[in-house]
């Protein structure tokens, strides 16, 4: 009986198939909404730079739902609602940061607390303190190391600031970090490079070039 069943199932595909009617002008009202309405920028604005920093829990979470609710129905959808789960624990975002060196001269410093970090319950001042530690790869390598850190200098540490993280060589930034592509630079990247082989990305042992500018030429001609 099963092998019947499949045998009748398989042998009404093809008039299922024949039977089924793609509505061109829908498709084309939705490609034309996409193309000359779309408003994909407006909403990103809203959940990256209005409501930025969505930790669970936070401001910025919270806002963001209020907003797709509120948008939501102004599209006219319906029963729309946020659905509560957990418990997760406490919330978390940041309200005021600020790092300053005093001595020997003053600079203003560039950081940001690390989220979920407790709060400093006001202005604290210290001397720094670069602790020996190599940060490992994995998170709980790092807490056991600084946790024994802390246990090994026991009574040493008493106002002072430990830094934690390698002191990083800054290089001079000699390119701008961000390149807007004209329209003829666009059209020549929809060519193949002149005098190259195209790249074979069938090719099971295609490897990506390790130098910076072969590599950009090698994502260029990557597929979409």
């Amino acid at each position: 009986m099963r092998i019947l069943v499949l045998a009748l199932i398989a042998l009404n595909l093809p008039c299922l198939q024949a039977q089924e009617s793609v509505d061109l002008a829908v498709v084309h009202q939705i490609r034309k909404e996409a193309l000359e309405h779309s408003q994909v920028m407006d909403h990103l604005f809203h959940l990256v730079d209005v409501y930025g920093n969505r930790l669970t829990g936070s401001p910025g979470f919270q806002g963001a739902a209020d907003w797709i609710i509120r948008q939501t129905r102004q599209w006219g959808m319906q029963n729309v609602q946020q659905e509560k789960w957990g418990p997760f624990g406490q919330g978390w975002s940041k309200t005021l940061f600020t790092a300053h060196l005093l001595d020997p001269g003053y600079e203003a410093l560039v950081g940001v607390p690390l989220a979920w970090s407790p709060g400093t319950g006001g202005i604290l001042t210290g001397q720094p303190f670069l602790a020996p530690l190599e940060r490992q790869s994995i998170p709980t390598r790092d807490k056991t190391a600084i946790e024994q850190y802390i246990q090994d200098q026991k009574g040493r540490l008493k106002g002072k600031i430990v830094m934690i993280a390698p002191i990083k060589n800054v290089r001079v930034q000699e390119r701008p970090l961000h390149h807007r592509f004209s329209a003829s630079e666009l059209t020549e990247r929809e060519k193949a490079p002149e005098g190259k082989v195209p790249i074979d990305f069938d090719n099971p042992e295609l490897q990506v070039p390790t130098q910076p500018e072969a590599r950009r030429n090698f994502m260029a001609q990557a597929p979409a």
